[in-house]
């Protein structure tokens, strides 16, 4: 169980928009570590920007003050910008699925496209047009 924990040390800050971190599981990690640390729900509000990049503060930053009150709010706005971009995401995927990146194995298109495609609940129709 030690061990357990030790996983939890670190959070990185969230970056913002790139294609290695995903918003919705850098959130789905946020609950959990707050929780080890033992962090109120006040307390989860008050950290929160500290663990975002100076770019992302900006953002959080401009966020009304009602949106700051509460982790649901906090979270809601988050996922409003972060992660209900669907139709960027599926032009990204369409995109990624015209052209590799360089230097980018066929597997690691191939999983990038599969990740994306489990994002936006796509079908497997859906996949095999990525990947066609």
């Amino acid at each position: 169980m030690e061990r357990e924990s030790e996983l939890y040390h670190l959070l990185p800050k969230f970056p913002g928009y790139n294609s290695k971190t995903d918003p919705t599981i850098w959130l789905d990690r946020f609950e959990p570590y707050s929780t080890q640390k033992t962090w109120d729900a006040e307390k989860q509000c008050n950290n929160f920007p500290l663990y975002l990049s100076e770019d992302v503060y900006y953002w959080y930053r401009g966020l009304s003050n009602e949106s700051k009150t509460t982790i649901a709010n906090l979270k809601n706005a988050f996922k409003d910008k972060f992660v209900k971009q669907e139709g960027l995401k599926w032009a990204r995927l369409t995109a990624l699925a015209d052209k590799r990146q360089q230097n980018e194995t066929v597997e690691q298109s191939a999983s990038t496209i599969d990740r994306l495609c489990c994002q936006l609940n796509k079908t497997d129709d859906n996949r095999l047009e990525s990947f066609i």
